[in-house]
């Protein structure tokens, strides 16, 4: 919690600042929700989209009102993020097996923020199926559900700072080192003890495409 502290950066344009942060790159994943956030920006009269990360990428530029560039070191990032004053944080992923195996971070840190999130939902394993749909977070599985979303949370500040203070509160009573600490070693030993598994198969691999 103490990397999520200060307070917005004065002079911030946006009534409601609907932010995504992530290297250039992340562009691709952004564009799961880029429709739904175009239309609500035109429909939502000072709506102001906001990029974390990627302050010199000409196409990223092109697609957003306002744009940041990446802050090194977690302390630091923290502070970037609650000075941007994030309303609305968004968490889209495209549907593969990479983006299935990430983690809750997107989440967590727009949580500690003092953002709403929406997220995406794969309808399978995934990295945000530890939100609790309309209680901590917004889950989203089509372009439909993207929009609906953000036109629910633009108009509705209550249930923004409501869907926000719970996923703080749960953050900060879930994710505590020492809550985790059990958790992270079981991981830690599993793959210590399969650590010849990914080396195995690589091995394979090689020998059939020199044989």
């Amino acid at each position: 919690p103490a990397w999520y502290v200060g307070t917005a950066e004065p002079g911030l344009i946006g009534d409601l600042r609907v932010l995504y942060h992530g290297v250039p790159v992340r562009l691709r994943d952004y564009e799961v929700a880029r429709p739904a956030v175009d239309a609500v920006a035109v429909a939502v009269p000072g709506m102001r989209r906001v990029w974390l990360g990627a302050a010199h990428e000409p196409r990223v530029v092109a697609c957003m009102d306002e744009v940041r560039p990446w802050v090194d070191g977690l302390a630091a990032f923290g502070g970037s993020l609650v000075a941007a004053r994030p309303d609305i944080g968004l968490a889209p992923l495209l549907d593969e097996s990479f983006n299935r195996a990430k983690s809750e971070l997107h989440w967590l840190e727009y949580a500690m923020a003092g953002a709403s999130t929406i997220a995406t939902s794969f309808g399978g394993p995934g990295p945000y199926d530890v939100i609790r749909d309309g209680t901590d977070g917004l889950l989203a599985r089509t372009p439909a559900d993207w929009e609906r979303h953000l036109r629910r949370l633009a108009v509705s500040p209550a249930f923004r700072g409501e869907l926000a203070g719970r996923a703080r509160e749960r953050v900060i009573a879930e994710y505590t080192v020492a809550g985790r600490a059990a958790e992270w070693a079981e991981a830690f030993g599993w793959a210590s003890s399969h650590g010849g598994i990914g080396r195995a198969n690589s091995g394979a691999a090689g020998d059939l495409i020199h044989s």
